[in-house]
């Protein structure tokens, strides 16, 4: 990136560095038992429900337990599963029909970011009107969305603490993200119940998801003391608990643990932003459909690698924590330590080196695309440009 550029670029996250300071940021209260959860609808004279979920989510029976609490204290409520993975425009759209059919007036999601995000915007359409085009970008929900209990069954996205939400144009394929602090849920559980029947495959990557939160958090300029804290907090949990839950799936102390560090992660990068790593996985997940977490996984080592430099003296203290770096050793040794660490993280996983959907034709336009939503908004160590982008997307495509 040209040195003019950059200099603006770093002038423009400076300025939002102070404006988030002074703003009131918003952060679910986390119930402790579903009497709370009751407690916190008839207080409020909350007494239909939609309970947003997708059909993976109900057939394995996760929505019962809410479903028979609320039928226990005469709470009425409605189903609304047409969540697609990447939530698409339609899905919104159909989620507010629903819920203005049967007169709700509080909403209950269970699942994980792709539910999470679809009923944030179900219930941002439902009390600002028009589309979702309108509340593109940063902070342009006017209205509070109607209170909702945030029940992730992924131990990742951290959904339920964030001021985001991510739909997909199904027409064009261009990812919408709608920031708001109006779009954090009032409420979250963090019932690590959900999480056992989940496939290791989605348990392991929507982790990685997590610890791409904590980390591209950490290594941004944008920092406060307490968001470091929370993303160091959220990538030591990860660390010691995400191959214990994905080696056996009924540890529930290591699905809890998980569910924890994904709600530190959310804190984190809410305030601090994600990075690069998001852009990319945006672009190509907006194109081709494929999953977030899974592609966070596979292009985090190759944006660390780039960052080694810049952001060595981080990375080294990230290191240092999970025990994959040497006080001894120099921070850039370290720094590779910690790559190479992911590495094997994916290759635990089963998950691939490269993406072999991307195609030589859609470099260019997802080039365009990440750098579109990354610059000057991500404030990253490392800023890229469009070529920086290509280059990346030249390195991760399969063969």
């Amino acid at each position: 990136m040209k040195l003019l550029k950059r200099v603006s670029v770093r002038i423009f996250n400076f300025a939002m560095a102070g404006v988030e300071y002074l703003l009131k940021w918003r952060e679910p209260r986390v119930l402790k038992s579903y009497n709370e959860m009751i407690d916190a609808f008839t207080l409020r004279d909350i007494n239909n429900i939609l309970i947003v979920s997708d059909q993976n989510v109900y057939k394995y029976g996760l929505t019962k337990i809410i479903e028979e609490e609320l039928e226990k204290n005469d709470i009425d409520y409605s189903l609304f599963l047409d969540v697609t993975p990447n939530p698409t425009f339609k899905n919104v759209y159909n989620g507010v029909e629903v819920y203005k059919k049967n007169h709700c007036n509080g909403i209950i999601a269970v699942g994980g970011g792709s539910v999470m995000d679809c009923a944030k915007l179900i219930g941002v359409i439902s009390t600002n009107g028009g589309t979702i085009e309108k509340y593109k970008g940063l902070f342009k929900v006017r209205h509070n969305m109607p209170k909702m209990v945030a029940f992730p069954t992924t131990s990742g996205t951290g959904s339920e603490t964030t001021i985001a939400a991510v739909v997909r144009n199904e027409t064009t394929g261009e990812k919408f993200p709608v920031e708001s602090m109006r779009c954090v849920p009032r409420f979250a559980y963090l019932e690590p119940r959900l999480l056992l029947n989940l496939p290791p495959q989605v348990y392991a990557t929507t982790g990685m998801d997590a610890l791409t939160h904590a980390i591209e958090a950490y290594l941004n300029f944008d920092t406060t003391k307490k968001t470091r804290k929370y993303a160091l907090d959220a990538i030591l949990l990860i660390h010691n608990n995400l191959v214990l839950g994905y080696n056996n799936k009924d540890d529930l102390d290591a699905k809890s643990n998980m569910l924890y560090a994904s709600f530190l992660a959310g804190k984190a990068f809410t305030r601090s932003m994600v990075g690069n790593v998001h852009a990319i996985a945006h672009a190509i997940g907006g194109k081709y459909n494929l999953p977030h977490g899974y592609l966070n996984a596979i292009i985090l080592p190759y944006v660390l690698d780039l960052y080694k430099f810049k952001a060595k003296k981080k990375m080294s203290k990230i290191a240092n924590l999970i025990g994959v770096g040497l006080p001894n050793q120099s921070e850039l040794k370290n720094a590779e330590s910690l790559i190479l660490y992911i590495r094997d993280l994916n290759k635990t996983f089963n998950l691939p080196e490269k993406i072999k959907e991307i195609k030589d034709e859609d470099i260019s336009f997802l080039a365009k695309k990440s750098y579109k939503e990354a610059v000057p908004l991500y404030p990253c160590p490392v800023l890229f440009d469009e070529n920086d982008f290509r280059k990346i997307y030249k390195s991760i495509q399969g063969e």
